[in-house]
């Protein structure tokens, strides 16, 4: 009397290979909800850095023709219009990472800006 193991000559059945494939689906899924969740909290944390004013005092301010962004916020440093945010981050950080990600540190314009009260980013 010869004992047989069912279990070896088993073949998986389409039951079993669907419960896997929504397995990993459902996963997937969840790393999606997690991932946006975090790049919302990202977002709503830039845009909070953001209105962070910069600026504290009227003042004029002159850019040249072909300056850069760099050295748009380097002058505006140099004459201490801006300062850092409550938060203690860098108004220069800020400044730059805004303009990047905006793409408005491409569209300088030349010219005098006056500027009075409380500046944010994005409104410099």
């Amino acid at each position: 009397m010869q004992l047989e193991n069912n279990n070896e000559n088993k073949e998986p059945t389409s039951t079993s290979l669907s419960q896997k494939k929504f397995s990993i689906r459902l996963f997937f899924l969840g790393v999606a909800i997690f991932l946006i969740f975090i790049m919302t909290l990202i977002i709503n944390h830039a845009r909070f850095w953001l209105e962070q004013p910069i600026i504290v005092h009227k003042t004029l301010f002159e850019v040249q023709s072909g300056d850069s962004l760099r050295k748009v916020i380097e002058s505006a440093q140099q004459q201490k219009l801006v300062k850092n945010t409550k938060l203690n981050i860098p108004a220069d950080s800020i400044l730059r990472i805004y303009g990047r990600w905006t793409g408005t540190g491409q569209k300088i314009q030349a010219g005098h800006f006056e500027f009075e009260g409380a500046l944010s980013p994005k409104d410099f």
